[in-house]
């Protein structure tokens, strides 16, 4: 855009425009006939223009036709319009000096103006610098056409010297110049929203706002008016708003208004910013009811042209809903006349009495407990209900609906407040005193209903009337607050709508509440958006925790479980069941819960029996004694007796479960066989004083990310790894990198029984063979001394890396401790050859056993410089080394002109000495020296240790060369557990390329490379569009090496059949359809004198058919083979040649072809004795008798 091509900042290199005026806006302020139009010009230019030896620049405004102003050769120039407007002289600081009439001994400030051909002149004085960019105002005044005239459309141009160097700044002194530049004429004044330049009208209030904030019936408040005249109105004027419907408030006839600066009023920031000018105008309107007329006097200095004026109106809003009404405004004075013009806005708009800001919510969801329903409401009108003499006249009553589903039957019922907090496990609300008045009281009731309303249960309806001994009532625009005290069900209810209505002083529909949608109920709140009135849930528990000790098989393992209610567990038979809990080696029977030491301080309760069936349910039924419908809130006491048996340690044995209470169960079970978790739910079974046998919904526990806790997961040391990650830190080639692992076992691997317990990591790409040191998080320190790069365990705190695989092994004596997320790193340096994100293995070797597991690869996150979509930090994954930033930018893009530039590079790997970086496609640029000077900085400051030469290599063309003096190491970046080098310093290039005479679009796209890197865009400065990367499959989806081998295994065993079945349908259909449409026998094969062709085709031998002639009948020519046809044919050929005495292969007599034939038949002849086949030698003729 033009602002980018003016200043460089965020522009785009390689845009570059011939100089011009890229930004150029007038404006005047006055648009009155024969009045002083102040009017600015707003210049920006591209280039830099400068006075001096060379030449002056001179600037033209052109199209200032029909002012009545005479012509001047010094005109004053003002640095603002208010200097413009008071007509003082000066042109300000930023112009000082800088501009100047083109008289022969010019006047500083002044400018040429002819009004025949509409043009003002002024030039630079001697030195004087407008720079690239630089925002340059010039102020100036005349006086408007005598009549009603259009605006005029105006340019600008300038003529003069720039600079050229410097990037296009210039200090006017040092900096080289180009005489004969011109700017071209630019339009001016056409993007201002009212230019009015020498535009000229009839009188007018060209700003005539009028409004009113408030909107309540019955209200004192104001309606506010802004007016500016664009002509002057003395004062004395008359000022008329017609066509108002407003009222004074007392009476409908003629009254005074008060009317003064806004200032004196509260109107908010909302309404009308402008504050009057005190004592414009006069402090009394008159108003007339009839045609809502009201005229307000202009006094003091009058009102000034193209100044806004404000000034409030107090009035009275009516009862009832109005409409709203657009006045007009006019104006008469000496020597001025406004006519009639409709204003912008309206006022007298006046809503009904209605309520607003309707929110509703509760405090509780606990089934079978006091809720309490908190309602609020705004009247914007006074709701009460009126005593008159002999009793009551009239009654203003509110109705709430939708409250269908509680347990508190009809009724009257007090009111209270909210409750804001849990006390004691439960909720309240303060009731007021019934001595104190209220706002309600049902009609015709005593005192000592007061504060209370009329509850229908069926209905689900709430009748507040309100109470005729408070005259007050409540009040408009005021927020009224309480609470509705309701029993919830002891079943589950899904959230209602409630609706509010009333009669009386506000007549109002059923208009539904609001709720928030994200809040909780204080009470049991679980979820986002269960304060909406009449949730309730189910009787269940509702927070389930469930963990093992030990997830070793054959073990003996503690379970506990914590489970939190929200209904009571107290009286007789009540009991916890346990399901799912199968797979352990225990015996169906009695298991004993929460006996013994019970360390945590916790409540325990205490336990009947407790029984494991064979499918695994455990049902646990709790000691409650004789039991009662609640239980008391526990406290914890440390040891004591419950029910005749004593707790111990910390924990403290209760008889109950509360609603709202932790409460934890302790057991031991001994696991069995390896397994997966299995699925375990909680329920509860009670009497819950209704009914007999309750059984609440079953529940999961909250799902746990350390496998290994949840109950009865079993595994042996190898097979117990519950989390297995992977990931690095930088896959440039050669570069150098970490590899990362996190691992958690659900059992302590260790080395016993001189089985060493060990871990190989494969499908690595060759980092060498080497031991590199083993880095660990905070928590993993105890690796440190646990592995061990040598099998038998000396120097610890180091991994093997041979080959494609890493290796550790567990020291004798150590271990890598359960359910703690371990973090391990190594520093290798990457190979050379680019490899793909790999599917890496972990093979756990322990107690003789081993397994393997297929890690999670880190492919979520983004290293900088790389896109998601690349898995960069996915382990083992190798690129080309890169430029990870690399930008170019320029500023000055002008043509035939110096422009600066300033380029940003940043590589994930080594700079070596001599490496040369090639920056291509540098089109346009017409720099003719070969060798470009530069300076550079290194991470913000400037660096004079010669990394890069002072110099790059310019083609000429094209193409730029920056060659690396010295080797650029990488830097430290820092991990959460390893420091490793991944980058350079952060390098900064300036330096300075000319542009060439023409101009260029956005099309230049420029790519940077070097040895050993991969070539990659760099960024010009267009606006980036940000894309939603997709996020990089897992390699292999996860799968374990079994799972892989078996869908190898099952692919080919489903393929083979079924290519081989197709093959020999296809076969069976070729002979059918052969047999179908009556084709030939197939040709016989023509058989290679030197191989044995029947055997290789697996036909019999020719031996076989003198053996075996019953075997291969050749009686019925439709059942023998392709080769027995064959044979039949050159036997049967052979007998009929000799009998005709024919050669086999008929052919002219005599010549190369008969010759040819016989050589055939020869070669047949041959072919057949080899075969066995030559029919025999004729017989020779009987012995005569």
């Amino acid at each position: 855009d033009s602002q980018a091509v003016v200043t460089g900042e965020g522009s785009i290199a390689g845009v570059v425009a011939v100089p011009k005026f890229v930004y150029a806006v007038a404006q005047g302020n006055n648009s009155a006939v024969s009045q002083r139009n102040c009017i600015a010009v707003t210049l920006v230019s591209n280039i830099a223009m400068t006075s001096g030896g060379a030449g002056t620049t001179r600037y033209t405004l052109s199209g200032l036709t029909g002012s009545t102003s005479a012509s001047t050769e010094r005109l004053p120039l003002y640095s603002d319009i208010a200097r413009c407007n008071s007509k003082t002289a000066g042109v300000g600081v930023e112009n000082s000096g800088r501009v100047e009439n083109l008289e022969t001994l010019p006047v500083e400030g002044t400018a040429k103006f002819d009004r025949d051909e509409g043009t003002l002149v002024f030039q630079l004085s001697q030195g004087s610098v407008v720079q690239a960019g630089e925002v340059f105002v010039v102020n100036f005044a005349l006086i408007n056409p005598n009549e009603a005239a259009a605006g005029k459309q105006i340019t600008v141009r300038a003529d003069g010297v720039r600079c050229r160097g410097d990037g296009g700044l210039c200090d006017g002194a040092t900096s080289p110049y180009s005489e004969g530049v011109t700017l071209g004429d630019s339009q001016v004044g056409q993007t201002s929203s009212f230019p009015r330049i020498l535009e000229t009208s009839r009188n007018e209030f060209f700003v005539k706002a009028i409004g009113q904030p408030v909107e309540d019936p019955d209200t004192d408040t104001f309606f506010f008016v802004t007016l500016a005249p664009n002509t002057a109105v003395p004062s004395g004027s008359t000022i008329t708003i017609t066509g108002l419907c407003v009222y004074p408030g007392t009476t409908s006839q003629v009254s005074s208004f008060t009317a003064s600066g806004g200032s004196q009023y509260s109107r908010g920031t909302e309404m009308w910013p402008i504050d009057a000018a005190p004592g414009i105008i006069a402090a009394n309107a008159d108003y007339k009811s009839d045609g809502g007329v009201m005229e307000l006097t202009v006094t003091g200095s009058g009102m000034t042209a193209d100044v806004q004026y404000g000034f409030a109106v107090a009035i009275k809003t009516p009862k009832t809903s109005q409409a709203a009404c657009t006045p007009s405004v006019s104006a008469v004075g000496p020597g001025v006349s406004i006519s009639a013009a409709q204003m912008t806005g309206s006022v007298g708009l006046t809503q009904g009495p209605s309520w607003s800001n309707l929110k509703v919510g509760q405090a509780s969801t606990r089934p079978d407990s006091m809720n309490y329903i908190c309602v609020t409401m705004r009247p914007n009108f006074n709701f009460y209900s009126d005593a008159g003499v002999g009793g009551i006249t009239s009654v203003s009553k509110i109705t709430l609906s939708g409250l269908v589903g509680t347990a508190s039957i009809s009724g009257t019922r007090y009111i209270s407040s909210c409750p804001s907090a849990v006390v004691n496990n439960g909720v309240t609300g303060v009731f007021p005193s019934e001595s104190t008045g209220g706002l309600f009281r049902p009609q015709g009731g005593a005192n000592n209903v007061r504060h209370s309303f009329e509850w229908d249960q069926t209905a689900g309806t709430a009748v507040l009337t309100m109470d005729s001994d408070n005259a007050a009532g409540m009040l408009k625009n005021v927020d009224y607050s309480f609470a509705l005290p309701l029993q919830n069900p002891k079943s589950r209810l899904a959230c209602k709508s409630v609706f509010l209505a009333s009669s009386g002083r506000i007549e109002q529909g059923a208009t539904q509440f609001e709720w928030d949608i994200k809040a909780r109920a204080l009470l049991d709140g679980e979820r986002d958006g269960d304060t909406c009135p009449m949730t309730v849930y189910p009787r269940s528990f509702l927070e389930v925790r469930l963990h093992q000790s030990t997830a070793a098989a054959r073990e003996v393992n503690t379970i506990t479980a914590t489970l939190r209610s929200n209904f009571h567990l107290s009286l007789p038979t009540s009991a916890v069941q346990f399901a799912g809990l199968s797979g352990s080696a225990e015996t169906p029977g009695e298991i004993q819960v929460n006996v013994g030491s019970l360390p945590e301080a916790s409540f325990y309760p205490d336990v009947t029996k407790a029984e494991l069936d064979a499918s695994g349910l455990l049902k646990v039924t709790l000691n409650t004694g004789n039991g009662a419908s609640e239980c008391a809130v526990p406290t914890l006491t440390g040891q004591v007796t419950v029910n005749g048996t004593t707790s111990g340690g910390v924990g403290t044995k209760v008889s109950c479960m509360a609603p709202g209470v932790e409460y934890v169960f302790r057991w031991t079970m001994t696991n069995g066989d390896p397994q997966a978790a299995p699925a375990v739910t909680v329920s509860a079974i009670f009497n819950d004083g209704d009914t007999t046998g309750v059984v609440t919904q079953t529940m999961s526990p909250e799902k746990e990310y350390d496998e290994g806790r949840r109950p009865l997961f079993t595994a042996t040391m190898a097979g117990a790894l519950t989390r297995y990650e992977i990931g690095q830190l930088s896959p440039a080639s050669t570069g150098a990198n970490g590899i990362c692992v996190t691992l958690m076992t659900a059992v302590d691997i260790k080395t016993v029984n001189g089985n060493v317990a060990s871990l190989e990591i494969l499908g690595l790409p060759s980092y060498g063979d080497l031991s590199v040191d083993l880095l660990t998080s905070e928590t993993s320190a105890s690796l440190l001394t646990a592995l061990s790069s040598k099998l038998d365990g000396t120097g610890p705190g180091k991994l093997s890396v041979a080959s494609e695989r890493l290796n550790a092994y567990v020291v004798s004596g150590k271990m890598i401790a359960a359910h703690v997320n371990h973090t391990m790193c190594v520093k290798v340096f990457n190979p050379l050859d680019e490899n793909d994100c790999p599917n890496v293995r972990l093979v756990v070797g322990a107690e003789g056993a081993q397994e393997t597991y297929t890690m999670k690869q880190d492919v979520e996150t983004k290293l900088r410089g790389y896109d998601l979509k690349e898995a960069a930090a996915c382990a083992g994954r190798v690129t080309m080394a890169r430029f990870m930033k690399a930008t170019f930018r320029s500023f000055g893009n002008v043509t035939d002109s110096q422009t600066g530039v300033v380029m940003e590079l940043l590589a994930n790997n080594q700079l070596k000495q001599n490496l040369i970086i090639t920056v291509s496609g540098l089109r346009g640029y017409a720099t003719d020296q070969g060798k470009v000077s530069m300076t550079y900085s290194k991470n913000g400051e400037m660096d004079t240790s010669e990394v890069f030469q002072d110099v790059a290599e310019w083609s000429g063309s094209d193409t730029l060369l920056f060659t690396v003096a010295r080797t650029v190491e990488l830097v430290l970046r820092r991990d959460a557990v390893l420091t490793v080098e991944t980058s350079t310093p952060f390098f900064q290039f300036a330096f300075s390329l000319w542009h060439g005479d023409k101009e260029f679009g956005d099309d230049m796209d420029l790519t940077i490379s070097a040895e050993g890197f991969a070539t990659r865009k760099m960024n010009l400065g267009r606006e980036v569009v940000e894309e939603e990367d997709d996020v990089p499959t897992q390699p292999g989806e996860g799968k374990t090496p079994e799972q892989e081998e078996l869908e190898r295994t099952l692919v080919f065993a489903i393929t083979v059949p079924v290519v081989i079945v197709l093959l020999i349908g296809a076969w069976v259909y070729y002979i059918w359809w052969r047999r179908k449409h009556n084709k030939p026998p197939l040709k016989a094969k023509c058989f290679s004198p030197d191989m044995d062709d029947d055997a290789e085709m697996g036909l019999p031998s020719p031996s076989s058919l003198h053996q075996h002639p019953r075997t291969y009948p050749i009686d019925n020519p439709e059942r023998l083979s392709r080769w027995e046809k064959s044979v039949r044919y050159l036997k049967d050929a052979y007998k009929e040649s000799m009998q005709a005495k024919k050669p086999l292969h008929d052919a002219p007599p005599g010549g190369a072809a008969a010759s040819s034939a016989q050589a055939r038949n020869t070669a047949e002849l041959v072919h057949l004795k080899r075969k066995g086949l030559a029919p025999p030698a004729p017989p020779k003729p009987p012995p005569p008798p």
